[in-house]
């Protein structure tokens, strides 16, 4: 190789050398930067979260990005950390790996129940603890069915409930086991209840009911509806007059609207105080409210008299000595004001007959309170006559009545009409009067059936059909009435105590069944329950001495009260009159440290719960029932279970008797509070239980 190429080889080597160590030099002043620019960043991250407080955090810088970590006491910390590193870094290069802190969170989930109930059973939906006597729940659902079945569909989670979440169950249960075709939904802090009444009062009743059961710490929401009774023959009678003023014999009205203006015209008739006019079903046509408005209106242009509205039919009757112009004219003018589907018929009575006419003729019934009845007068014909004959026997029963009826064939064509209208009016009463004439129709008497005055004008109403003027008296009479004569709550209580102390209710040793010796006090019971009032509860609460563990003695004292009510149902006393709470060791009544204290201490115990009592008073007008009663109602019958734990060893033995025939109620009962009644093992049971 000559000069020249030598020197071009090493010209291009020293070119080679140089880049290489520029570009050395620009890696290691990278380098520098990068560490820089790294130490800066975490330096002023740093700074930024110990001037704001944040010394739970970590910093730490790789390259440009900045990690954040650390543990925030919760997520508002977490994020006012992030914001405090974004003022002083680009917020692009931060990266957030804090965690939030769970200790105090509460991780139990949701439980809730929804209890639906039909015509084919009762369902259970939703999440319950794992340690839920379903059993027992599904056992007290069946209780209350007279058919179909409990269909349990429940979920469950082994996590401790709230505290409120036992009396909310037990709150439900006796809701869904109470009422028909409802749905009860249970959660933890609320229950739900969306059901269905017969009649407003019951809604009353109910709602009064669960309002003042409600446990506490509990929200409870009521939806009662109540459909409206359907009423046939639909019918409105007022009866108007200048001595007495006006009156409703009877009153429907088709929805609120035709309410109003219903009780407007009775106000402007000269009705006043409370004016009682029901929403029914069953009104002809939408036109029914202004109609009876219309035709009260037209019986105040009237000295007096009555207006009948039944179904279409509107019967508009005068007075003795009305003018017959004036009665004309309202006539017709009210029949042009109304509804054509609506007929009206005037009737204005006449001046008796002058001296020396025909007799009247006049048809006469009585009945007394032992059921005699005695029937006189005139009829048109013989057949009529024997048809007659033949309805008292089948109203008033055969050789119940003496009849003496002439035949009159010159009797007016609606003769027969008003006869068996009559008849059959009176046979609706326990006693009363019938009298028929010519130109008048009076019905009066009394019965026990609480709405006897509107049946009977309904019957009435529509037999004469309007073509005859008539007067009713009818009263309710709560003496002849079957249900008052039953016994009441207090009264009940009283007789099952005074069977208990003649004769205790035993069980058999460490068991809840009940000893065959008391099946003489437990008919004896039953007859005393069948005799009470159909509207009365009554609660069986089991009681135990204090030997054992608190949550074995409640469990025991359940399920005995449960065996109590299973045998009355056995002897057919309704599953709806009796409740079962099992109180446990928690209400002495003696001291425990005491064989006889324990002795007394065990027992069952039937009351009369606070809301029935309240249920009682106000369905009832007789302010002095209590006093009749001669018991408070918080009277209690007592009887003594003789084979409760003496011992921890009987504790051990009856420990292990299973949760069957196991409910859950509610304790209505102020003077003191149930505890938990769905018998369930528990992991804080005395070993003496564990081991069984």
């Amino acid at each position: 190789m000559d000069d020249a190429g030598t020197m071009r080889i090493k010209s291009l080597l020293l070119s080679l050398i140089g880049l290489g160590a520029g570009a050395a030099g620009a890696y290691f002043a990278g380098e520098q930067l990068a560490e820089f620019v790294e130490d800066r960043s975490e330096l002023a991250a740093r700074e930024r979260l110990d001037i704001e407080g944040f010394d739970w955090t970590e910093v730490e810088a790789h390259g440009l990005q900045v990690v954040i970590s650390g543990t925030a006491p919760d997520e508002a910390a977490r994020f006012e950390a992030a914001r405090a590193v974004g003022r002083v870094v680009d917020a692009a290069r931060i990266i957030d790996e804090t965690d939030v802190e769970t200790k105090g969170v509460d991780l139990t989930p949701a439980f809730s129940i929804e209890l639906l109930r039909t015509e084919t059973g009762i369902s259970m939906i939703g999440l319950v603890p794992a340690n839920t006597d379903r059993a027992g729940i599904a056992r007290q659902l069946s209780a209350s069915l007279n058919e179909g079945k409990v269909s349990d569909f429940l979920e469950t989670a082994d996590y401790e409930p709230p505290s409120t979440w036992e009396a909310s169950v037990r709150y439900g249960l006796e809701a869904i086991t109470e009422l028909n075709r409802a749905k009860v939904s249970i959660s933890a802090d609320a229950v739900a209840i969306n059901a269905t009444a017969n009649t407003p009062s019951e809604k009353a009743k109910i709602e009064s009911q669960y309002v003042r059961g409600a446990p506490s710490g509990v929200q409870v929401t009521l939806d009662i509806k109540a459909p409206r009774p359907f009423l046939s023959p639909y019918t409105l009678r007022v009866v108007h007059s200048a001595e007495d003023g006006a009156r409703f014999d009877a009153c429907a009205a088709s929805d609120e609207e035709s309410q109003a203006r219903i009780l407007a015209a009775a106000r402007a008739l000269g009705m006043t105080g409370q004016i009682d006019c029901p929403l029914a079903l069953g009104a002809p046509n939408t036109n029914w409210g202004s109609t009876a408005a219309e035709a009260i209106a037209a019986l105040g242009a009237l000295p007096s008299g009555t207006v009948t509205l039944t179904d279409t039919a509107l019967s508009l009757t005068g007075t003795l000595g009305t003018d017959q112009a004036l009665f004309d004219s309202t006539v017709a003018d009210l029949q042009a004001s109304i509804d054509p589907l609506y007929t009206v018929r005037g009737v204005l009575p006449q001046p008796p007959l002058a001296e020396g006419e025909a007799e009247p003729l006049s048809f006469s019934a009585t009945r007394s309170p032992e059921g005699d009845v005695k029937i006189t007068g005139d009829v048109p014909s013989a057949p009529v006559r024997q048809a007659a004959t033949s309805f008292a026997d089948a109203a008033f029963g055969v050789g119940k009545h003496r009849m003496d009826l002439s035949v009159t064939p010159q009797a007016p064509l609606d003769w027969s009409q008003r006869v068996f209208a009559g008849l059959e009016g009176l046979a609706t009463l326990q006693f009363g009067a019938l009298e028929i004439t010519e130109t008048s129709f009076d019905l009066r008497g009394s019965s026990g059936d609480p709405e006897i005055k509107e049946k009977v004008t309904g019957l009435i109403s529509e037999a004469l059909d309007g073509a005859t003027p008539y007067k009713l008296n009818v009263t309710y009479s709560e003496a002849l009435d079957p249900l008052a004569s039953l016994l009441k709550g207090p009264v009940c209580v009283a007789d099952i105590a005074s069977i208990l102390k003649a004769q205790k209710i035993t069980f058999e040793p460490g068991s809840t069944t009940i000893d065959g010796s008391g099946n003489d006090t437990l008919d004896a019971i039953a007859g005393v329950v069948k005799s009470c009032r159909p509207d009365i509860v009554l609660e069986i609460g089991g009681h135990t001495d204090s030997q054992g563990s608190e949550q074995l003695n409640q469990r025991i004292s359940q399920e005995r009260a449960f065996a109590v009510r299973t045998a009355l149902i056995d002897r057919r006393v309704s599953p709806g009159v009796l409740k079962v709470v099992g109180y446990g060791e928690s209400d002495p009544i003696a001291d425990n440290a005491t064989e006889e204290g324990r002795e007394a201490n065990r027992r069952i115990e039937f009351t009369l719960p606070v809301v029935e009592t309240v249920k009682e008073d106000t369905a009832q007008a007789d302010p002095a029932s209590e006093d009749e009663a001669g018991a408070d109602p918080s009277a209690t019958s007592d009887v003594a279970s003789e084979t409760a734990p003496e011992s921890p060893s009987d504790a051990s033995e009856n420990s292990a008797e299973s949760a069957s025939d196991a409910s859950v109620e509610p304790t209505k009962n102020a003077s003191r509070e149930g505890t938990q009644e769905t018998p369930q093992d528990s992991a804080e049971d005395s070993p003496q239980e564990e081991t069984q």
